[in-house]
């Protein structure tokens, strides 16, 4: 399913959701969305997702904030998202330059 992703000027990532009342009019809403670190989208990207799960944190009240951890996605233009933990950051060695 492709959604669109809202971000903020603090930063923080949103999708919209809504739901049609019965008088034939739509209500909209808005659900947190996060992603794994590194992950960089502009505001009203459409992404399809591929993998992702609810999770929740307690507030200052103490009461859960549900949000979706979006593991997984490719843009809607079809290209891959870059995973930046597979990036090869030059610290890759050898084990045979142990000196053990």
């Amino acid at each position: 399913m492709k959604i669109m992703i809202f971000k903020n000027d603090k930063g923080f990532y949103s999708r919209g959701v809504s739901k049609k009342m019965q008088d034939g009019t739509y209500q909209k809403a808005y659900f947190p969305v996060q992603f794994k670190k590194g992950v960089e989208l502009a505001n009203r990207t459409q992404i399809e997702v591929k993998n992702s799960f609810l999770s929740f944190y307690m507030n200052k009240e103490n009461k859960p904030v549900f949000y979706e951890m979006i593991i997984d996605f490719e843009l809607a233009n079809g290209t891959t998202t870059v995973d930046t933990t597979a990036i090869n950051t030059g610290n890759d060695f050898n084990s045979s330059e142990l000196p053990f």
